[in-house]
């Protein structure tokens, strides 16, 4: 830890009571060490702190979140040398990014207009728009059951 902070300073910035914040340490939140020696202080990694504060206020409003993250990926792209906007956000399963957003590589719009549900959550789900998950032999014994069952009793 380069920087600590003390239980009152973590607090203020957190907005927290001791309490939580030695809840926030022992979930591995914040990082802590003993204080000075021949007290029982403890001294709280200032940059821990920060980071949590910074997910907090992310959650209390989400748009500034996104408008951050957003910010930020603009950034790198700049300092990367890149120029242009190309992905803000991409992942293996979502690309947003030169005014499209697409799930597995697949537009949304076109997926909207031409695909059915069942497709979506298949591409979603395996990555395959055509292939769709089969269910277990069990789910599959005991559907054949429920729709056999009943015509085989009004038979008798």
């Amino acid at each position: 830890m380069t920087t600590s902070l003390t239980t009152s300073q973590a607090c203020e910035q957190l907005g927290v009571k001791p309490a939580t914040l030695y809840a926030y340490v022992s979930r591995g939140l914040i990082r802590s060490v003993t204080g000075p020696p021949g007290t029982r202080q403890r001294r709280y990694d200032a940059g821990d702190v920060q980071a949590l504060a910074g997910r907090q206020a992310t959650r209390r409003d989400p748009q500034a979140g996104v408008q951050a993250a957003v910010q930020g990926s603009l950034d790198g792209l700049r300092a990367a040398g890149t120029g242009g906007v190309t992905p803000i956000l991409d992942s293996a399963l979502t690309r947003i990014g030169d005014g499209t957003l697409a799930y597995r590589g697949v537009d949304a719009l076109s997926l909207a207009d031409a695909a059915t549900v069942e497709d979506v959550a298949a591409l979603l789900w395996t990555g395959d728009p055509g292939t769709r998950p089969t269910l277990p032999l069990r789910a599959r014994l005991n559907l054949s059951l429920d729709t056999a069952l009943p015509d085989a009793l009004t038979a008798l």
